[in-house]
């Protein structure tokens, strides 16, 4: 099984739009996959997230902008960025079934 593939949800959750100086700290520099795995990683935020048997990352495409897309963070101002950056790195978009 590929290990390199998101599921992108349609949930719409409240979230806080800050992180923590820690967290800003370990993302500085990092290229998008280790931000990706540190943000799957990190209980601060909810939009990025590791499936079910860790094999997978969830990504919840309305809360990833609330949370993610402060100049601390990925410093875009769309999903389609972040979309061009996992197909870059060559994750795969998996629909809900194939979880």
């Amino acid at each position: 099984m590929n290990t390199d593939c998101i599921t992108l949800c349609d949930t719409l959750s409240l979230i806080s739009t800050m992180i923590s100086k820690a967290l800003a700290e370990k993302l500085h520099g990092q290229p998008f996959p280790r931000k990706l795995f540190i943000l799957a990683s990190s209980a601060e935020i909810s939009s990025i997230r590791w499936a079910r048997g860790g094999k997978t990352v969830e990504i919840d495409r309305y809360g990833i902008e609330i949370e993610c897309f402060s100049q601390e963070v990925f410093n875009v101002k769309s999903n389609q960025h972040v979309l061009r950056q996992l197909t870059y790195y060559n994750f795969e978009k998996l629909d809900q079934k194939s979880k």
